[in-house]
């Protein structure tokens, strides 16, 4: 099946949020790799104000990591987990949604990996629970405070 079949498919409210992870994409990437990382998140900041949460709706979080992965993997841009985990969380906290972005580091091997994922109530959204135990959190430079390896928060919390 093609990919057009593949996506006519989708409920329309896959799609949806299939098209705001792709529209949103292009930016990201082009301001991490102009801006960095913290002018980006401000921008992100700017761009969507948190929300309070809808009572009674429900927030597929599962559906929201698959759009923002599939728009990562779909586009030309070769986005990475920084990219995908900064969508992901931008349309979390445009829903109410309380999501932390979390950047950690693994050296299997003497070769070091780094590592970004959203978190919401302290669970990966966007990877599964093991990367919490494979790659060790970074601490913010410059940041002697706990929970420095929170690299956004998003989102109303109670």
């Amino acid at each position: 099946m093609g990919r057009f079949r593949r996506l006519a498919a989708l409920p329309w409210q896959r799609r949806r949020l299939l098209a705001e992870a792709l529209a949103l994409m292009p930016l990201v990437v082009v301001s991490l790799g102009r801006f960095g990382l913290g002018r980006t998140g401000r921008l992100l900041r700017r761009l969507g104000a948190a929300r309070r949460p809808s009572p009674g709706v429900e927030v597929d979080l599962a559906a929201m990591a698959w759009a923002a992965r599939a728009s990562a993997r779909q586009g030309p841009w070769g986005a990475a987990c920084l990219a995908e985990s900064l969508v992901l969380w931008w349309m979390l906290r445009r829903r109410g949604v309380a999501a932390d972005i979390r950047l950690g580091v693994a050296v299997p091997n003497r070769s070091p990996e780094a590592h970004a994922w959203v978190e919401v109530d302290g669970q990966p959204v966007n990877d599964t629970p093991e990367v919490v135990q494979r790659f060790r959190p970074l601490a913010a430079a410059g940041r002697g405070v706990a929970g420095a390896e929170v690299l956004f928060r998003g989102g109303r919390r109670a």
